[in-house]
């Protein structure tokens, strides 16, 4: 079973899946009709209908998969291009076996700095907020993959990659690792919830306050953190 979509790229993604499953029901339909036509006709000599009606379904099939290759393209555009703004939630990803650990920026608005929110496996987001992933492994290669949202990035040492999404649903939605990485890759996973703006307002303003006071008391992964686009 297809997880929900939660996303409106997620949308798209299953109308593309399901245009193709259906061009590809039709077009099997019809060779099996004409396979059927061809071998329980009784005439002496094959007829030009049959070779006529093949290479229609040639000609439709060809047509299909060209526009379906260009649908998919053009939502690839899309995808890798990442908005940017102030209304973008940026957050810095970090996979390393066995879980995933989330960075945003303090108040300062930088990474890398003594007051950014880091959170293992767990990250709450706010619905109708586009955001984008910043992504990069700490050791293998990893992959970081968001099936409600439709999308994933690979997680490889020494370089960033970037995915992004804009939740259109509330709730609970899983991440897991899409790439194998060890004995107990299994176990890599993480959620993601989805919750009202007012609701991330609340949680933002209370976690500012918990990190403040982490700081002050001299807390602070190692190994996370790093400029922007770097």
């Amino acid at each position: 079973m297809i997880p929900r979509a939660a996303s409106a790229e997620a949308q798209a993604v299953d109308a593309l899946l399901r245009t193709s499953l259906a061009g590809t029901a039709l077009l099997l339909a019809l060779l099996g009709l004409l396979v059927a036509w061809i071998t329980l006709r009784r005439a002496p000599r094959p007829a030009a209908l049959p070779y006529a009606a093949g290479a229609v379904g040639v000609l439709v099939g060809v047509v299909l998969v060209a526009d379906l290759m260009l649908w998919a393209q053009s939502r690839r555009r899309v995808r890798d291009t990442a908005p940017e703004g102030p209304e973008v939630d940026r957050v810095e990803v970090l996979a390393q076996q066995y879980s995933f650990q989330f960075l945003r920026p303090g108040a300062d608005g930088q990474f890398g700095t003594a007051d950014d929110l880091v959170t293992l496996d767990r990250l709450m987001v706010a619905r109708g907020r586009p955001v984008v992933f910043e992504v990069r492994s700490k050791d293998v290669v990893h992959s970081v993959s968001l099936p409600s949202f439709r999308t994933q990035a690979e997680a490889v040492p020494g370089r960033s990659t970037r995915l992004w999404f804009e939740p259109t649903a509330t709730g609970r939605f899983g991440v897991v690792c899409a790439q194998l990485c060890g004995p107990a890759h299994y176990q890599m996973t993480g959620v993601i919830e989805v919750v009202a703006p007012e609701a991330f307002a609340r949680h933002s303003a209370q976690a500012t306050v918990d990190r403040a006071a982490m700081t002050a008391a001299g807390a602070r992964p190692a190994g996370i953190g790093w400029p922007w686009g770097r």
